[in-house]
């Protein structure tokens, strides 16, 4: 057998066995492809690299959706939220990658570090609980009636924004204190959808870069009444959990073996491909 012929056959078998993963967004499951050796070492080798925000590693992530799922119909990567992205990388890894997902943990009691084991199962269940939330609502300010689709931004979104607050951290030299205040005043605009007013849709807004819809967001009025809310940002504030993906993940808590020391850690979806 030449080469040529076991890249076909090795091609053929992943195409063949395939597993599926629960989209929450969507409430259903979706078939894809084993991860080869290649596509996790580049994931990977992005996952260790990478100290700050990257345009390249977060595309590079999108992708593997798209490279892996078997159907096309179904979602694009565009589409998924980050509970979604969130379920599929801990999906990917539990059916793709035998050795057990763990975080090293170092002490600062004994100077000793440790493994801690992290449950995939339990991440995908608390993933598939999600409650993904779209309603529209209407409200009228000095005579013109406002119309709004809400609903969770898709991750792609969420991209838009860090792309935007690294900018703003370069341009305008914020300190760490100033760019959380930056994200998280900001980050609600990304949660609608649509606009409408006096009745008209405000043509290419979806397809708008984050910039050109901050501006809308910022020139509409505050001045609304819905579900108790007084304000577009209490609504979206009220209505949905802006820190989803940190409570899918779980606050990782943990003690030290060796000196019974009590640690704390955070788990992102950057720590899924680990090696």
């Amino acid at each position: 057998m030449n080469l040529e012929n076991a890249l076909q056959l090795l091609e053929e078998s992943n195409g063949s066995h395939l597993y599926e993963i629960f989209i929450p967004s969507i409430g259903k499951d979706i078939k894809f492809k084993p991860i080869t050796t290649g596509q996790q070492k580049t994931i990977s080798k992005f996952s260790v690299g990478v100290k700050s925000f990257s345009l390249k590693y977060e595309m590079l992530k999108l992708s593997l959706f798209d490279e892996l799922k078997h159907d096309d119909d179904d979602i694009t990567s565009s589409e998924l939220t980050e509970i979604d992205i969130i379920a599929f990388f801990a999906g990917v890894r539990l059916n793709n990658i035998s050795e057990p997902l763990e975080i090293k943990f170092t002490c600062g009691e004994c100077n000793t570090s440790f493994d801690y084991k992290i449950d995939l199962e339990k991440i995908i269940e608390r993933c598939s609980k999600y409650n993904h939330l779209e309603f529209d609502f209407a409200f009228d300010v000095n005579g013109n009636k406002y119309e709004l689709a809400i609903a969770d931004p898709s991750y792609r979104n969420l991209i838009e924004l860090e792309e935007y607050v690294e900018q703003m951290r370069i341009s305008m030299d914020y300190n760490d204190d100033d760019i959380t205040e930056l994200r998280a005043f900001t980050k609600p605009c990304l949660y609608i959808k649509t606009v409408k007013y006096n009745g008209s849709d405000i043509d290419g807004f979806s397809r708008a870069g984050f910039v050109d819809k901050l501006k809308l967001y910022n020139s509409l009025p505050p001045k609304i009444t819905f579900n108790g809310a007084k304000s577009i940002l209490s609504l979206i504030l009220d209505e949905f959990d802006l820190e989803a993906s940190t409570n899918m993940m779980g606050e990782i808590k943990c003690t030290n073996p060796l000196c019974l020391n009590k640690l704390e850690g955070v788990l992102t979806n950057d720590s899924f491909f680990i090696i």
